[in-house]
């Protein structure tokens, strides 16, 4: 269930693993469109993905696009280029436009370039339909890096990014927890 104030994803999981087979291809929580760095591709619009989803009976979907909120004290990694918080406006708007039967959640892939600090702020998180964050982006040379990559100092580094994702109170989903040095 979705914290107070967002619509439930899900109030309860379905009784048998293939009803929660059924449930999960009805949903796409992990979607990114041309807005991320990491989409190389124009065409992935907001109104294309919708379309998309509907022809493939997706019901709910989240637009978890990275970008950073623009903030004193906040250096966004370069990965982010110039992904500021206003794709969080653009997709609020796109998603307002757009005439579907799928539910469209605007949501950020929040990122952690340290345990605990994230890149948006409590109070724009409070607005999103949804909470995904990552705590395992160590490929980006901004975030903290372990002392070593002995396999206990990559273990205990990826815990305590993970411990720190799930341990701040606007946390729903962890995306992608296994870390990949």
């Amino acid at each position: 269930k979705l914290k107070a104030n967002r619509s439930p994803v899900r109030t309860q999981l379905p009784a048998t693993q293939s009803a929660l087979a059924a449930a999960c291809a009805e949903r796409d929580f992990h979607i990114h469109t041309f807005f991320s760095p990491c989409s190389h591709d124009e065409g992935n619009t907001i109104p294309n993905i919708v379309k998309a989803a509907a022809e493939r009976g997706i019901k709910q979907l989240a637009l978890t696009d990275h970008w950073y909120e623009a903030r004193r004290g906040y250096k966004p990694p370069k990965f982010y280029r110039i992904v500021d918080q206003t794709i969080y406006e653009r997709t609020r708007a796109a998603v307002a436009r757009t005439d579907t039967q799928v539910e469209v959640l605007v949501a950020c892939e929040v990122d952690m370039p340290r345990p605990g600090v994230f890149n948006v702020s409590d109070e724009l998180a409070q607005r999103l339909d949804y909470v995904l964050v990552t705590a395992s982006h160590f490929h980006m040379g901004d975030v903290e890096q372990p002392p070593s990559h002995d396999p206990r100092a990559l273990a205990e580094h990826g815990l305590k990014f993970l411990r720190a994702a799930i341990q701040w109170p606007l946390t729903q989903v962890v995306a992608h927890p296994i870390c990949g040095f």
